[in-house]
């Protein structure tokens, strides 16, 4: 194998990771805001609540950013969903 055929396969995965980070960030974009519009807050009060700027969240929310561990957890405890952010049991 050719070091451009290395280099060409190396930038086609970085692609395809790309493409499900921005995927995966996405999906997490859209289940924040369906939390929080569920929950019955503003943009301005969530974040408020939160701890956070709005202007971040509302980028977090777009999926133009990701979000914080920070912020994971804090959605967790005030969205009342206190196990969310626990590892998968490796026994199940």
């Amino acid at each position: 194998m050719t070091a451009a055929e290395i280099f060409g396969q190396s930038v086609r995965a970085i692609a395809l990771h790309e493409g499900r980070a921005r995927q995966a960030r996405m999906n997490l974009a859209y289940n924040l805001k369906a939390l929080r519009e569920v929950n019955k807050f503003g943009l301005r009060e969530a974040a408020r609540v939160l701890g956070f700027d709005s202007s971040y969240l509302r980028r977090v929310e777009r999926g133009e950013v990701a979000a914080s561990g920070a912020l994971l957890e804090a959605a967790a405890e005030v969205y009342e969903m206190p196990n969310a952010l626990d590892k998968p049991n490796d026994s199940e």
